[in-house]
């Protein structure tokens, strides 16, 4: 591969020039999760010059990989919003900005703004900036007792917060109050049949008399709970320190410490108070921290972990009875020491997932922690790695990748090609090399199943991701040896199908059910781009976009329910009556289809 570009998805490297100023920063998800398919999008604060002919080149748009970004601009007054693939096509339009702003695009000065915490939320083609702390100079800081601040709305006042909030105290055992304790708030929802619960915000540190504050929260029914480690994000690896009293031995003999903890003084969340919020502050929400006997797990990692590492590996552990949404916020890491020794200390009792991952490698184990736990063995298992080369298809110019060049800084990477996790979760990372004949290697560490993802700037989006004929993007790649000939499918445009829906009389068919499917049953999967179901328009018609080339299924039903969900047994009811038709890339049609 000639001049590669080597990129690690969790680091990358970059020095500014000295005409401009950097502004790097992470976006995690309302629920918790990395954000896949998004970019940050910094453009002018000054309205009337989102019509200059120049607005490209004072602004950005900057692909997220593995939520982290990092933006570079002139010295300035901006805004920094999110979007999607597909609304990042309109990059740089007046059109995207303001919807942006509508979104609550945060008002960014540079060089005064260093660093960047956000909560974003889907709204549509774009993502909605639900909190943010900023690292900054006199422009916005993150307020006493940790309290997250509201982005900012349409023409510079911020955006009045949510009328709601909690406030409360974090004791120990013993009723005394604890301070630099970190507090979250978490919201029920139901995840694939399950309730889960999802964290709300960034995380509240108490103050010196124990205090914390949850402002800016919704109405709704919460549960709150305080944790006795927290991850430092000061340091290169992310360690977690302690930051409640430390583990000691009783009378009993017995080594007992303080445990995540739900209010008002339970270590098991489905025990954990229901907090509800209105329009007003729900205060003397107090979490006492559960002291119980915790062990220390110890073990060793095998093979050549450091390899490749830009920083010190660490060992995650989180627990399985938390729900996957709340691991990432409860998860310990732990130096691995140069001969592949860790050690977690004041664990509970319970089943834990020890993981570990790095450009050389993964490992992961199950294991019950209690007094008769033996130490582990993590058995490095070498990353996944699918190589391929991306093609292009449409009428734009190419986007090339950037040259270093000696004294002057590299920019910005404008794009990214990685495996990515459906289920993201601690322990997992990946990275890409792009060679300038449009071939690439991507790889990843962790269990998967995974999707190849590419984002490249606009016009350009992607079309599929396909490994051995399969498309990722629809049906994800579960772990295995390496692939190659893989294919990453780009185009300037998305391809477009509208279905009018008529009946045996040709007279328009409103409200009814209509299903398109491809006609290759491995995509009849959840989630899958090739498989829809759902009611027609008032005016009788359904509208596709993003749609992959392909051949494809269409079925009009007006005696099943027209909000029946997209599922295998549907589509097998339906391809016997089923119109077939086949759609090019790039392919913007209409047609007309009968109901039988």
């Amino acid at each position: 591969m000639r001049t590669a570009i080597l990129a690690l998805v969790f680091l990358f490297a970059l020095q500014a020039a000295p005409q401009v100023r950097e502004l790097r920063g992470t976006a995690t998800l309302e629920g918790g999760g990395v954000p896949n398919g998004v970019s940050a999008v910094m453009f002018p604060a000054d309205e009337q010059r989102w019509k200059d002919p120049t607005v490209g080149d004072i602004s950005r748009r900057v692909p997220l990989t593995n939520g982290a970004f990092v933006i570079t601009l002139p010295p300035g007054a901006y805004r920094l919003g999110f979007t999607s693939e597909t609304g990042a096509k309109e990059f740089p339009s007046p059109a995207l900005f303001a919807r942006l702003v509508t979104a609550g695009a945060l008002p960014i000065e540079l060089p005064a703004a260093t660093q960047i915490e956000a909560v974003i939320a889907p709204a549509g083609g774009d993502f909605r900036l639900v909190t943010a702390k900023v690292a900054t100079v006199g422009i916005m800081k993150t307020p006493s007792r940790g309290t997250s601040v509201a982005p900012a709305g349409r023409g510079g006042p911020p955006v009045p917060p949510a009328p709601g909030g909690i406030s409360g105290r974090v004791l120990d055992h013993e009723g005394k109050p604890l301070a630099g304790i970190e507090v979250r708030t978490m919201r029920p929802r139901l995840l694939n049949g399950r309730v889960d619960y999802l964290p709300i915000g960034q995380a509240i540190t108490t103050g010196p008399d124990g205090r914390y504050l949850a402002a800016n929260r919704a109405p709704g029914d919460y549960i709150v709970a305080a944790a006795p480690y927290a991850l430092d994000l000061g340091s290169q690896a992310r360690q977690s320190v302690r930051r409640a009293p430390a583990s000691s031995v009783d009378a009993d003999g017995v080594l007992r410490g303080y445990v995540v903890s739900f209010c008002p003084a339970t270590d098991d969340h489905s025990r954990a108070a229901v907090i509800k919020v209105g329009q007003t502050e729900v205060a003397g929400v107090d979490i006492t921290l559960v002291r119980k006997p915790v062990f220390e797990l110890r073990g060793r990692l095998d093979g050549s972990f450091n390899a490749g590492f830009g920083f010190p590996p660490a060992v995650t552990v989180f627990a399985t009875n938390l729900g996957p949404a709340m691991t990432g916020n409860f998860q310990r890491r732990v130096p691995v020491g140069q001969d592949g020794a860790f050690a977690v200390p004041d664990l509970p009792e319970g089943d834990v997932v020890v993981a570990f991952s790095g450009p050389a490698g993964w490992a992961r184990e199950q294991l019950n922690v209690s007094a008769k736990t033996s130490p582990v063995t993590l058995s490095l298992r070498p990353p996944m790695s699918v190589s391929g080369s991306v093609e292009f298809h449409g009428d734009a110019p190419r986007p090339e990748p950037p040259a270093p060049s000696r004294g002057v800084a590299t920019p910005v990477i404008p794009f990214v090609i990685q495996l990515t996790s459906v289920q993201p979760e601690p322990g997992t990372s990946g990275g890409f090399q792009q060679g300038t004949d449009g071939t690439f290697v991507a790889s990843a560490s962790g269990p998967g199943p995974f999707r190849l993802r590419a984002t490249y700037p606009a016009p350009w989006i992607q079309v599929s991701g396909l490994v051995d004929g399969l498309d990722t993007l629809d049906v994800p790649l579960p772990f295995g040896p390496a692939a190659s000939g893989a294919r990453v499918v780009m185009a300037d445009r998305p391809t477009t199908l509208v279905i009018n829906v008529r009946d045996a009389n040709d007279a328009p068919l409103p409200n009814v059910l209509v299903a398109l499917f491809a006609d290759d049953e491995r995509y009849w999967v959840s989630g899958s781009r090739r498989a829809h179901a759902g009611p027609s328009s008032a005016v009788a018609t359904a509208t596709f976009t993003g749609l992959p080339a392909g051949k494809y299924l269409v079925a009009i039903a007006p005696e099943l329910p027209a909000n029946a969900v997209a599922s295998v047994p549907l589509f097998r009811r339906l391809v016997a009556r089923a119109t077939p038709v086949e759609l090019a890339l790039r392919e913007s049609r209409s047609i007309t289809v009968q109901a039988k």
